[in-house]
């Protein structure tokens, strides 16, 4: 949660208050945590159709945290409206931004995240292990009770998306 509150200039207990009450907090965090770190992302500008194209995040239709990432629905990153999409198709998560992933034992996460990995989107996971060994680009884990992130930052190039240097300077672990 701390974190949480570092990306966003919020304090927790702020947060704990915006907590829809048929999500868990715990979900409801990771979500806000997608939400703030895409905020320190920049994606190559061809990537949209025009200047008010919607940022895209992508969920598989059996993610856990689908409630709390539809939540996100409507708020807007850099000026972009955010529009939260399931899907259970890979082709579709291709016409994305984000990408979140949080049920990381999923036995096809390797080959979607090697599909999306020279795309401009942002790879996000949920307690994924030896996030370098794959091509995804931000992991999230809770770590002395705290949700905290490592960055891939090869993949990030890979996708041409530039990471801010301050959310390079909160992450846990940076690999290159």
């Amino acid at each position: 949660m701390v974190v949480w509150a570092l990306l966003s200039g919020c304090p927790p207990e702020a947060a704990a208050r915006e907590v829809n009450s048929s999500i868990s907090q715990e979900h409801q965090i990771k979500a806000a945590m997608v939400f703030n770190l895409a905020k320190f992302v920049e994606w190559p500008q061809n990537c949209f159709s025009s200047d008010a194209a919607p940022l895209v995040l992508c969920i598989l239709d059996r993610e856990p945290l689908a409630p709390a990432m539809e939540s996100l629905a409507g708020k807007s990153i850099q000026g972009r409206t955010l529009v939260v999409k399931r899907s259970s198709r890979v082709e579709d998560l291709k016409k994305g931004h984000i990408f979140f992933c949080g049920f990381p034992h999923d036995q096809n996460l390797p080959q979607i995240l090697a599909s999306l990995a020279s795309l401009p989107i942002l790879t996000v996971t949920d307690d994924m292990e030896n996030l370098a060994r794959y091509p995804g680009i931000i992991n999230l884990m809770v770590v002395e009770d705290r949700i905290r992130f490592e960055i891939n930052l090869g993949g990030a190039r890979k996708a041409g998306l530039k990471i801010s240097s301050h959310l390079l300077k909160l992450a846990l672990r940076v690999t290159h």
